[in-house]
């Protein structure tokens, strides 16, 4: 049962690779600022999508939380916010690396909004 938990919420780190990937193919398309402020969403969300990982990791197969109270809502707080923010600036970005960066921030956005929900 973790290991579909751990499956469930890696994809987001899987799709923050398959953006680098397209993006770097694809890297003729933005210049100058617009390029730069895509580069900055894509490094957000693939913080915010790791951050995740670990997370969901932890809580699978560390022994309880590994922080608590404030810290944990400040953290789960800043994280949703991440993602919107890479989603929001990914508008930036041109093509189909766009198009995936906005839905994966969304949806890491989504994925950190349940795990507050659920009270981990």
């Amino acid at each position: 049962m973790f290991y579909r938990l751990i499956a469930i919420n890696a994809v987001p780190c899987f799709l923050s690779g398959v953006i680098w990937w397209t993006q770097h193919k694809h890297r003729g398309l933005l210049s100058g600022w617009r390029r730069a402020v895509f580069i900055t969403a894509l490094v957000i969300n693939t913080a915010a999508s790791v951050s995740l990982c670990i997370l969901v990791a932890w809580l699978a197969f560390g022994e309880g939380r590994p922080i608590g109270g404030l810290v944990e809502d400040r953290l789960f707080l800043s994280m949703i916010g991440l993602g919107l923010l890479s989603a929001v600036l990914a508008v930036f970005g041109k093509g189909l690396p766009r198009g995936l960066l906005i839905a994966n921030g969304t949806l890491v956005a989504l994925k950190w909004w349940l795990l507050a929900a659920i009270g981990l």
